[in-house]
C-alpha cells in the first residue's frame, strides 16, 4: 500500500486533519533519517589527519600524455 492510499484510508475513517498530521510524520521522519542516518559530505579532515599535498591530475591531462 503506498503513502497516498493510506491517507485517504485515513480520510475517510478519521478525517483530513488526521491524514494531513500522518502524511507531516512521515515527513518528519523522512527528515529525521536524513539528518541522523546520512553522513555529511564537505567535511574537513578530522583533527590530526595529515592534509593532503596535492589533489589528482585532471583527466585531459592524463589522456594527453
Amino acid at each position: 500500500m503506498n503513502l497516498q492510499a493510506l491517507a485517504g484510508l485515513v480520510v475517510a475513517m478519521a478525517g483530513y486533519s488526521a491524514a494531513f498530521l500522518m502524511l507531516g510524520a512521515v515527513a518528519a521522519a523522512g527528515v529525521a533519517v536524513c539528518r541522523f542516518a546520512l553522513p555529511e559530505t564537505g567535511r574537513r579532515s578530522a583533527p590530526g589527519a595529515t592534509p593532503r599535498k596535492q589533489t589528482a591530475p585532471l583527466a585531459s591531462g592524463i589522456a594527453a600524455e
